[in-house]
């Protein structure tokens, strides 16, 4: 029983001590970009699409509403072999749009969704480049704030990747678990150990990545376009600077289906084993620890004091989700934090096991 108290202690420590960091690190106010003194700089923005029909318009829609100068940037669409509607949508909309295009990914020599934005990033005219998907919509100043830390000197830059919300579960559940995951995932790019970033809302400049040699060290999984990728620039010692702005914040659409969830949750599990080694530790240790705070309730039929762990969790956990979510553009009710936290903690446990057995496919 002791062996059990001390790692439980141990694991509660790690876990107030990210906390603090979620707190200290996340909640710090950041410098709003001032829109008049912006640099223009001449972007690229690619758009991978395989059978989008459903989605691409409202993407389009948003991408022609950007506030920047036509002729300073492009919009390349790399049709990936689609069987649906999605060539001639996109054919009858940039019909009378100079600065937007549609290209075929016949000839791409990676797989998948990895090979498709290999050609687009091929065929760009600019140096700098934003990547997003085909059912996301991208807010009005977005290429401002990107041409504003590109200026700066960065390397790659990511921003969120939101969930739009409805009323559907699985809607509230992975949305929550993003939210989670995003907390992370910035956290750790600003303690400076970038490790993972949304491919909806990326952006490099094209020498860089052709520095790093694009997606070629980036094969091991279908997945992983944008996580690999930071991986690799961090050998490379690139500037990598994550973008925590509202207005850089490009909204997606949510899984609807248990289906769906399931089958991207193994996928982007899988990814993970290809981080780097120091990054899979610490987010074991972190996730371990949440879990073994969460089981821990089991040993209070023992003694009470084995509560204590995980009613210190819950309530720091509603802190945090209270203190930072609107900061994330998530809104999440008071009483509904617990459960959605719980079944986080379970979820991360069969989305592991889930990842050996799934294929990966690009839809």
């Amino acid at each position: 029983m002791i062996f059990f108290a001390v790692i439980l202690l141990l694991c509660l420590i790690v876990f107030v001590a990210v906390s603090f960091l979620f707190l200290r690190v996340l909640n710090k106010q950041t410098g709003d970009i001032n829109s008049d003194r912006i640099p223009i700089v001449q972007i690229s923005i690619i758009v991978a699409a395989k059978n989008e029909a459903q989605n691409i318009e409202r993407l389009l829609f948003s991408l022609a509403r950007l506030d920047y100068p036509e002729n300073n940037f492009e919009v390349v669409i790399v049709d990936d072999q689609s069987t649906d509607d999605t060539n001639s949508l996109v054919k009858k909309f940039i019909k009378n749009i100079p600065n937007f295009r549609l290209i075929s990914s016949d000839g791409k020599i990676y797989p998948a969704k990895k090979g498709a934005l290999t050609v687009g990033i091929n065929s760009a005219k600019f140096e700098f480049i934003l990547t997003t998907d085909a059912d996301c919509v991208v807010p009005i100043d977005w290429l401002k704030i990107a041409a504003a830390y590109f200026a700066e000197g960065s390397d790659i830059i990511f921003g969120l990747t939101p969930y739009l919300n409805n009323n559907n579960i699985v809607n509230r559940i992975s949305s929550f678990e993003r939210f989670r995951g995003q907390l992370l995932t910035f956290l750790f790019a600003r303690l400076n150990l970038p490790y993972s970033a949304g491919g909806g809302n990326f952006g490099f400049k094209k020498s860089s990545f052709l520095k790093i040699k694009g997606y070629e060290n980036t094969l091991q999984t279908l997945s992983g376009d944008d996580d690999l990728l930071i991986n690799e620039a961090v050998k490379y010692k690139l500037k990598i600077t994550p973008i925590l702005n509202s207005s850089f914040f490009v909204r997606t659409n949510s899984l609807q289906t248990w289906k769906e969830y399931f089958k991207q949750r193994a996928r982007h599990t899988s990814t993970s084993i290809y981080y780097r080694n120091e990054i899979q530790a610490a987010l074991a240790l972190w996730h371990l620890s949440n879990i073994i705070i969460l089981f821990s309730s089991y040993l209070s039929i023992y003694n009470w004091i084995f509560l204590i762990p995980l009613i210190t969790k819950i309530i720091i956990d509603i802190f945090i989700v209270k203190c930072i979510s609107d900061k994330f553009n998530y809104s999440f009710n008071i009483l509904k934090i617990i459960p959605l936290q719980i079944l986080y903690e379970l979820l991360l446990i069969i989305h592991f096991f889930n990842s050996f057995k799934k294929k990966e496919e690009w839809q």
